[in-house]
């Protein structure tokens, strides 16, 4: 009970910060449900988002399903599943696959002193 409590102080009273929304887009209408497509910049709170647009349509909305569909330029429709994956295994036929280290070329890149390494390298923010 104690955690349901301190996750409902935080998740009402996170502080405001600017993110970019590049896209926002009404996928279905159902009443009274609403599927979005949000394109958006790291470090968005989609459910803050939702949450933000009950009370400027004078309402109240929540998120009753989140699907992250890229990072990045590393989009879900390009995974694999794990049973095809465990297949792929048994069958030899991992190596068809595209390299983790090719993949993660495609992300930005930070260079960090020693002790900013430690810092992240301990989950903590710069």
């Amino acid at each position: 009970m104690l955690a349901r409590a301190v996750e409902r102080v935080l998740r009402w009273s996170l502080q405001a910060w600017r993110v970019q929304v590049a896209r926002l887009d009404v996928i279905s209408t159902a009443s009274p449900d609403v599927r979005l497509l949000v394109v958006c910049s790291s470090g968005t709170y989609v459910r803050s988002l939702a949450r933000d647009l009950g009370r400027a349509l004078g309402s109240a909305a929540h998120l009753a399903a989140l699907r992250r569909l890229a990072v990045g330029a590393l989009e879900a429709r390009d995974a694999l599943r794990a049973d095809l994956l465990r297949e792929r295994g048994r069958a030899g036929t991992l190596a068809a696959l595209r390299a983790p280290d090719e993949l993660l070329l495609r992300l930005d890149r930070r260079f960090l002193t020693e002790k900013a390494g430690t810092i992240v390298g301990a989950g903590e923010s710069i």
